[in-house]
């Protein structure tokens, strides 16, 4: 049986994963920046209870909506980037992010933000080199499963898209696993035991 979260390209529209970004939760961004370049503080010490952000709270209810009963993808359309700076929109992102769930870390070390750029690095087996700073096509893969305390959300913020190339995709785990079942009950038993 198809659920929501069980689609296709084909079953599904941008209606059903864009989350517009009101202009009232705009205004209360754009406050926060305000007071951030009055009195500038760490962005890992900013805490959406110290602000006014109940549009932005009720804009990020809609996205854990659809991440939990819609395609469980969403896309936040959008921080207004053009009238902030790099540091701000990583600051306006981080309280965003944090009105879904707390924060993790993406590496051992503590690491919170890992960019991804083609700094023009080769990838090269045994080079440490990871694809994330190259132009090396990354398939589809689970980001920071690896971790002790994985993230509740991968969430993703776009400075500055690529000329070329860059896209994000995604697909319906739940739609392989309908897949899978239909096709290969064989390797079901498998698929649920740890590895």
């Amino acid at each position: 049986m198809t659920t929501i979260s069980a689609w296709t390209r084909d079953t599904i529209a941008p209606a059903d994963w864009t989350v517009t970004l009101p202009d009232t939760a705009v205004a209360e961004l754009l406050a926060v920046r305000d007071e951030i370049r009055r009195a500038p503080v760490p962005t890992f010490l900013l805490d959406p209870k110290d602000f006014a952000l109940d549009a932005c709270r009720a804009t990020m209810d809609e996205v854990r909506r659809r991440t939990q009963d819609g395609p469980m993808f969403a896309v936040l359309d959008r921080l207004p980037l053009a009238e902030v700076t790099r540091d701000e929109a990583i600051q306006l992102y981080w309280l965003m992010s944090s009105l879904l769930a707390r924060p993790v870390a993406q590496k051992i070390t503590g690491q919170m933000f890992f960019d991804v750029t083609d700094t023009g690095a080769k990838l090269k087996p045994g080079s440490g080199i990871r694809p994330t700073v190259t132009n090396v096509d990354l398939r589809f893969h689970n980001d920071n499963s690896y971790n002790q305390t994985p993230p509740d959300y991968v969430c993703l913020l776009c400075l500055h898209p690529a000329k070329q190339g860059g896209v994000s995709q995604v697909m319906s785990v739940a739609t392989v696993h309908e897949a899978l079942q239909e096709h290969h009950p064989e390797l079901m038993p498998r698929l649920y035991q740890p590895f």
